[in-house]
């Protein structure tokens, strides 16, 4: 899988398929519980077809959501424009490149934990996890014009 990167070292590899960026796209439901963290994004297969990709997360160490719009360094960084919804941060994401309070996160100094992260055009969410998630295409909706 390809690496991006840019100057503020933030490094991502794209997990999962591809998607239309040029349709809306969104973080619509999350649901944590005893059986993880599950997060279903719409996305765009073509200009009139909509699809719902489930992102399961069997065991979680924590999670933020927060609108595109509070997310600039990461645009700005370059790293997230392969039209994938999913990326494994690999360096410079929420738990190693962003300052935090003294005491948050401070577990992740001594557990590695492996970063995720979802894009969408519209919410986002670092996810922090052992595994990869599991992703699956859930239905197909075709929308009217």
């Amino acid at each position: 899988m390809a690496q991006f990167s840019n100057s503020d070292n933030i490094k991502v590899t794209p997990v999962g398929k591809q998607y239309r960026f040029d349709q809306e796209s969104d973080i619509i439901d999350v649901v944590y519980s005893s059986t993880g963290l599950r997060v279903t994004v719409i996305a765009a297969t073509s200009m009139f077809t909509n699809i719902y990709v489930e992102v399961h997360f069997p065991s979680v160490s924590g999670f933020r959501l927060l609108d595109e719009g509070d997310l600039l360094v990461y645009w700005d960084s370059r790293a997230f424009n392969s039209n994938h919804h999913v990326y494994e941060v690999i360096a410079g994401g929420w738990a190693t490149g962003e300052t935090v309070s003294e005491g948050v996160l401070s577990r992740n100094e001594h557990v590695n934990y492996r970063e995720w992260f979802i894009n969408t055009k519209n919410q986002c969410m670092n996810v922090l996890a052992d595994e990869e998630p599991l992703i699956r295409e859930i239905t197909n909706r075709s929308i009217s014009s």
